[in-house]
């Protein structure tokens, strides 16, 4: 931060000056060539019959003119006592005949015009070349040295005029001396349009925190520079502009301005500073539609942004910029174009556009950071992009303190951190990021795209052919959470051969979460002939990690093709599909086509099909390691060598899983080619695989699983609900996966079998709804009835495993909810088929509703109906139900009711 302390007690000098006044001096004319002071100014040439003519110097032209006139300049060069050094204090326009051609000229040894409080005042067209400000302002017992051509402290508006070679410039190496505002020093109300401000300058022999500031202007009031140039300035901070007040940059292009000196310089073309000794509630800058291009900080302590520094508000819309720099021989580089500790938006911007005039941020053994954009305080970034800049962290943007970026696009940037390094807290929204790296010469080198070391949020995001050593597009070593995102076709590679890579998409140190996320093609295989292997094709987590409800396709690595685990990671709802472990260095070619662990892995209710191995086609258990899989699908998975579809050296369980038709090569047990069905294999260690579905209710065939033990496994049943329906009724049948071999029940809540296990529904009795699929462990569908009774025959098929069952329609006397039955009549049931009695034959009652009592009955089986008969007479007008438990009565086969069967009655009068 740059330090200048202003006060407002000014005291400063002026010299007299002539006044010529005549009768109507609203317009006075000056000419240098052929004016004369004596004149009254009121003619642009003398005119003998009015006896007017022009005056010689600005000076008298200035003390003659009436408040609110105008004094209109010939082309000329002006300069001498007569034409600088010129105190405005009436409200007045000056204006010159051609702006390249009407010049005032300082001659580097005087200032042009001060501007008192409170007057109005309009300049155009004119040239001011050569101005300088030497101690001519008093801030108390303080010097400062400020406004090389023009010093404002009223209302000053600046049209179409040029600033070259203006300078604020003093030897003083007192404490707290100061040198502002190589062209203009503002602390009134500026407004500057259409005009170019070229090799202006503060500059001085300075100690300690003083500093120069504004090389083109300085401004503690308030300043709207609009469709103006700023080019080759140069200042401590604030190449082009100084701001300590309220400024407005519209439409304006600032080109090859520089900041620098041998202490701390910030802010190539404009610094924005926020002073609290001066309370000026300043310190608020906004830049619409303008254009930064080679601009520079630079010098032997700390130098941040090339283009901008800013302390307090700053708002940047619809600007460029390009091949901005920081350099610090001696300290630390920050922020190529933008340094910012104070509130800064940036919204619909560019930086950079191409690899040649990348924003750069270089400093002294690789102390730079941020190529574009440095923020310790809060940065928001809308819509913009940011394409080929540079530093050492944080090639685009380095974040220490509050980031948000949405929809932004982040190209071809290179740093540790190739596009953001955050330490902060950032969060980022539908953003994309392309070919960033992260490049170090000492051949480590982290997060393609993103380093984060602090907290960082990613939502809806692209990463896609980004590359880095550890992390090609995202290495954390914080907090981060990634939502809703795509990573595709990044990697980890390095020139070093003794260098490790991990993490073709992600290396995790820190607390990773993944959900609803697509990881595609990302890659992390080893070409080095230093046996050194790759891992984590799409992630690496070293430490703790959460995935959920994301796809990983044809991810590849020497061991984990999809993930790598050496800590704790939970996976769910997750699918992972052709990914590959790929390499040719023999003692890491083993490791999980779709995931490798050596730390503690949980799977739950995710999907592996296609993936290939050496040795664990989808997963590769190894060390002392832990793996859980729980309700997940294995499918078409294939090993070289060993475990088709899973492999196992350390504590394995597999429960509630489908597996089927995973395969390891013939030659791993014949001198022969093709492959073999080899499920999982339990090389040593311990391995739990039972309740898993294995397509048939016979089970794994031999050879399936290797080393463990199976039984019990799950089986399929089909029942259906209710069992007994009329003629056109409707019963819901249920295929479920609730038993295993040994007859035991399962509760889904306890665990179950994968969602999503297709299963057909046929029957040749009414219509069904033929295609389902496993929710909770049980697939459903809705059987119609026809319009005769008899047996339905259903049948339910999944995998290799057909399963039928006979449902048994029933008509009844009384029909439920009947009104006026007999009194007398006996109540019988009729069943599909002949019944006989069972466990609870002696459970089946009628009571009467009203006194709530069961009556005493009779009951008898006569071929396929039940009968039943009151030993009394029914009450008349009374409400009767009928109850028969679901083991009262059975088949031939054995089988008993599905559930219970029951109906109620109301008698009439007899």
């Amino acid at each position: 931060m740059i330090t200048l302390v202003f006060l407002f007690s000014i005291v400063f000098t002026v010299l007299s000056t002539v006044n010529t006044v005549s009768a109507d001096q609203s317009i006075i004319y000056v000419s240098d060539l052929t004016g004369n002071d004596s004149w009254n100014g009121e003619s642009s040439i003398w005119d003998d019959l009015t006896m007017s003519g022009p005056k010689k110097s600005i000076k008298n032209a200035t003390g003659t003119i009436i408040s609110g006139g105008t004094v209109n300049i010939a082309n000329g060069h002006y300069s001498g006592e007569n034409n600088t050094n010129v105190v405005i204090d009436k409200n007045m326009t000056i204006a010159g005949e051609s702006r390249g051609n009407t010049i005032i000229n300082g001659t580097g040894s005087a200032q042009i015009f001060t501007i008192q409080r409170g007057i109005n005042v309009i300049i155009k067209n004119l040239t001011f070349v050569n101005g300088t400000a030497t101690q001519n302002l008093t801030l108390a017992d303080k010097n400062i040295t400020a406004g090389g051509a023009i010093c404002n402290f009223g209302n000053l508006t600046i049209v179409n005029s040029t600033f070259r070679s203006n300078t604020a410039t003093s030897e003083d190496i007192s404490k707290n001396h100061a040198v502002a505002g190589g062209a203009v020093y503002n602390a009134g109300d500026l407004t500057v349009t259409v005009s170019d401000f070229i090799n202006n300058t503060a500059t001085g022999n300075l100690i300690g925190n003083n500093g120069t500031a504004g090389g083109s202007i300085f401004n503690i009031g308030s300043l709207t520079v609009d469709t103006s140039n700023f080019t080759g300035n140069s200042a401590t901070a604030g190449g082009a502009i100084y701001n300590l007040g309220v400024l407005t940059v519209l439409n304006s292009i600032f080109t090859g301005n520089t900041a620098a000196g041998n202490n701390v310089t910030s802010g190539g073309a404009i610094y924005n500073e926020y002073n609290s000794t001066l309370n000026l509630n300043g310190g608020i800058l906004n830049i619409y539609g303008s254009t930064f291009t080679g601009n520079q900080a630079s010098g032997n302590g700390t130098s941040g942004g090339g283009a901008i520094g800013n302390e307090k508000n700053l708002t940047i819309k619809n600007s460029t910029f390009t091949g901005n720099k920081v350099i610090s021989t001696g300290n630390t580089a920050m922020g190529g174009a933008i340094f910012n500790i104070g509130n800064l938006t940036v919204t619909n911007c560019k930086f950079g556009l191409n690899a040649l005039t990348g924003n750069t941020a270089n400093g002294k053994n690789n102390a730079s950071a941020a190529g574009a954009i440095l923020n310790s305080g809060n940065l928001t970034i809308n819509g913009s992009e940011f394409n080929y800049n540079a530093a050492y962290f944080g090639g685009a943007v380095y974040n220490g303190g509050n980031l948000t970026v949405a929809g932004s696009n982040f190209t071809g940037n290179t740093a540790m951190g190739g596009a953001i390094f955050n330490t902060g807290n950032s969060t980022i929204t539908s953003s994309n990021f392309t070919g960033n790296a992260a490049n170090s010469a000492k051949g480590h080198s982290i997060g393609g795209a993103i380093s984060n070391s602090g907290v960082l949020t990613v939502n809806n995001s692209k990463f896609n052919g980004n590359t880095a050593t550890n992390g090609g597009a995202i290495c954390n070593d914080g907090n981060a959470t990634v939502i809703n995102s795509t990573f595709t076709g990044n990697k980890v590679s390095s020139s070093d051969i003794t260098v490790e890579n991990y993490g073709g998409a992600i290396y995790n140190e820190g607390k990773l979460s993944v959900s609803v996320s697509n990881f595609t093609g990302n890659h992390a295989v080893s070409t080095n002939a230093m046996n050194l292997a790759y891992g984590g094709g799409a992630i690496f987590n070293f430490k703790e990690a959460t995935v959920k409800t994301s796809k990983f396709s044809g991810n590849t690595a020497d061991f984990g093709g999809a993930l790598s685990n050496i800590g704790k990671l939970s996976v769910s709802s997750s699918t992972f599909t052709g990914n590959h472990a790929v390499s040719t260095i023999s003692s890491y070619a083993f490791d999980g086509g779709a995931i490798s662990n050596n730390g503690n892995l949980t799977v739950t209710y995710s999907t592996f099909t296609g993936n290939v191995g050496d040795v664990g086609g989808a997963i590769s258990n190894w060390g002392n390691s832990t793996t859980t899989v729980i309700g997940s699908t294995f499918t078409g998975n294939n090993a070289t060598s060993n475990g088709g579809a899973v492999y196992n050296e350390g504590k394995l369980t597999v429960n509630f899983c489908r597996i089927i038709g995973n395969r390891v090569k013939v030659s791993k047990y014949v001198s022969s080619t093709g492959y073999i069905l080899e499920d999982i294999e339990n090389y040593h260690g311990s391995a739990n695989v039972r309740y898993n579905w294995w397509g048939s209710n016979a089970g794994p065939s031999k050879g399936r699983v290797v080393g463990a033990t199976v039984s019990p496994w799950m089986v399929l049943t089909l029942r259906a609900s209710p069992t007994t329906i009329k003629a056109r009724g409707t019963s819901t049948i249920y295929a479920d996966f609730f038993y295993d071999s040994n007859g035991g029940y399962h509760s889904y809540s306890s665990g179950h079998v994968p969602d999503g296990i297709p299963v057909s529904f046929t029957t040749k009795f009414g219509t069904i709804n033929s295609k389902s699929s496993t929710v909770n462990g049980a697939a459903k569908s809705t059987l119609k009835a026809g319009s005769t009774g008899g047996i339905v025959n259903v049948a339910a098929k999944t995998d290799s495993q057909t399963v039928q069952i006979p449902l048994k329609v029933i008509s009844a006397y009384p029909k439920n909810y009947a009104t006026g039955v007999s009194r007398t009549s006996t109540i019988y049931i009729k069943f599909s088929q002949n019944i006989k009695t069972s466990t609870y034959w002696s459970k089946i009652y009628v009571k009467n509703l009203k006194t709530g009592k069961k009556v005493a009955i009779s009951k008898w089986i006569s071929g396929n109906t039940l009968y039943i008969k009151t030993n009394s007479r029914r009450y008349a007008y009374y409400w009767y139900q009928v109850y028969i438990p679901a083991a009262a009565v059975k088949d031939y086969a054995n089988r008993n009711l599905a559930t219970r069967y029951t109906f109620k009655f109301k008698t009439g009068r007899y």
